[in-house]
């Protein structure tokens, strides 16, 4: 009963199941939501979650009972702002009886990602050794695919891989409906140190059946694992090309729909690592005195008044990692 789906009815019984449903990305900065539910649920309650990974449990669909937003439709059309950061939402939801009583709790999530193409510029052509669908599924062996590697203007060292899996298909036999759509979806890498590179929690586009594959280093997954041995180094492969490879099972991933998005661990077989093209122009480090300092959050927004989280810090050709 991996996904929730068995049961049995009584005759009589009351029926009180609820599932969740919604778009997988949000395109054009709106997410469709759904409710499907038993003929005996009389409303719905929901929110959405942004900012951490939020645990499906009877205590978190209890409060949603309590303080969620009563849907109006089965399905809605939210629309996010332009000031809503990247990443995962958490949609929870709770179904109640006639008396107003909460009977029962689903929820699932999405992704925000955010492209500002100005904010990048293209190392070319990398080569992405992929250890990922391969680690989940053993019947896949690693397969060393080419995406375009980009790094962001104002932040070195912070890559994201453009469509990663647009030229994976032919590779592992198969076909995904979802990577074939009208935006991109991004590996993030967060090589601002060379020695402590990180995954940031990615949506990669890659669908087998049970939503899309999305995947993180384990630092990033939960500061528990913020530990040496569990972050990836960037090298010089040669005088044109940067390598960046992972430690076996320091990488994680899971698919939306399987289990509400189980993590399992992935470079179980080495496999993974991403060749990057020096830019032959692009990003330079210049020195520069008495400049202000300049702050951007994890996804390469400028903020002007950071607070309250992680952001990265340019002074000139000086960038670091700061907590606010």
């Amino acid at each position: 009963n991996t996904n929730g789906a068995f049961k049995v009815k009584f005759p009589g019984a009351k029926d009180y199941s609820l599932q969740v449903l919604t778009t997988e990305c949000v395109v054009d900065n709106t997410i469709i939501v759904g409710f499907e539910v038993g003929e005996d649920v009389a409303a719905v309650k929901y929110g959405i979650l942004t900012g951490g990974i939020y645990g499906f449990t009877e205590d978190n669909y209890q409060y949603i009972a309590e303080k969620g937003t009563e849907a109006s439709n089965a399905v809605m059309q939210i629309e996010l702002s332009a000031e809503d950061p990247a990443g995962r939402y958490t949609v929870l939801a709770a179904a109640l009886d006639a008396d107003g009583n909460y009977v029962a709790g689903d929820g699932t999530f999405f992704y925000n990602v955010i492209d500002n193409p100005e904010e990048w510029v293209s190392h070319g052509q990398g080569v992405y050794g992929e250890d990922i669908v391969s680690s989940i599924y053993k019947a896949f062996d690693p397969v060393v695919l080419q995406a375009e590697i980009q790094e962001h203007k104002d932040i070195p060292g912070y890559f994201r891989v453009v469509n990663p899996y647009a030229n994976s298909f032919e590779a592992y036999e198969i076909e995904s409906e979802h990577a074939a759509e009208d935006h991109n979806h991004y590996i993030f890498i967060d090589a601002t140190d060379p020695e402590n590179v990180v995954i940031e929690e990615s949506v990669t586009g890659f669908d087998l059946g049970d939503g899309m594959v999305f995947l993180m280093s384990l630092p990033a997954y939960h500061e528990s694992y913020d530990k040496p041995e569990n972050y990836g180094k960037m090298t010089e492969k040669d005088d044109d090309t940067y390598l960046i490879s992972f430690p076996v099972n320091s990488v994680v991933a899971g698919e939306m729909y399987y289990q509400k998005g189980a993590m399992s661990y992935a470079n179980s077989n080495g496999g993974l690592f991403f060749e990057i093209p020096k830019a032959k122009s692009g990003v330079e480090n210049v020195a520069v005195d008495n400049v202000k300092a300049e702050y951007f959050n994890l996804q390469g927004v400028r903020v002007a008044e950071p607070s309250n989280g992680i952001f990265i810090r340019r002074e000139g050709s000086k960038v670091s990692k700061v907590m606010m």
